[in-house]
């Protein structure tokens, strides 16, 4: 016997990164879903030092992304016994995970969910998780948290980026959440 239970997850759109500056959804978000699932998959960025996934909201289809209005917090745990945590508030990005590998056999992985995004009267809320290998102590690290931006008019796209360098490498898949 075989039973056909419906996916609560919705594929929207998928991207692949090759060099790029930036990663952005430009359709698919809409009233039809309150919830947002992103994955990001085995991202290598460019440059060394451990730059950090960003996160921003457009307004407008991605004809601007807004560059204000952001808050941010999260915890770093890693292996090698290393916990931090950092934040940001009224900044201009959302600042998801960092530390991101530039060697292609190390990708980093992320969950993102995103509420609230098309409510006209509620701030737009992100919570992640992320799973980096940082290779300059040779540690797994884990980096999760949230953001937030205090805007409440509706968010129609999203855009990634690197606060240096570029995306190299990865996958990066965004899906409607039934509740």
């Amino acid at each position: 016997m075989s039973y056909n239970i419906p996916s609560p997850y919705t594929l929207l759109s998928s991207k692949s990164a090759s060099s790029s500056t930036t990663i952005s959804f430009t359709s698919g978000i809409s009233t039809n879903f309150l919830v947002y699932y992103v994955k990001l998959r085995n991202i290598v960025c460019s440059a060394s030092g451990g730059p950090t996934i960003q996160l921003v909201f457009s307004t407008n289809g991605g004809s601007s992304y807004l560059n204000s209005g952001y808050s941010y917090a999260y915890k770093i745990s890693a292996s090698g016994g290393f916990n931090s945590g950092t934040n940001g508030t009224a900044v201009s990005q959302i600042n998801v995970v960092d530390n991101i590998n530039n060697s292609s056999s190390t990708g980093t992985n992320v969950n993102l969910y995103l509420y609230n995004l098309t409510d006209s009267s509620r701030q737009k809320n992100v919570f992640y998780n992320g799973v980096v290998f940082d290779d300059t102590d040779s540690s797994l690290v884990l980096d999760y948290g949230g953001g937030c931006n205090t805007g409440t008019t509706a968010v129609n796209a999203i855009q990634f980026s690197m606060s240096s360098g570029n995306f190299t490498s990865g996958s990066f898949d965004l899906y409607g959440v039934t509740e």
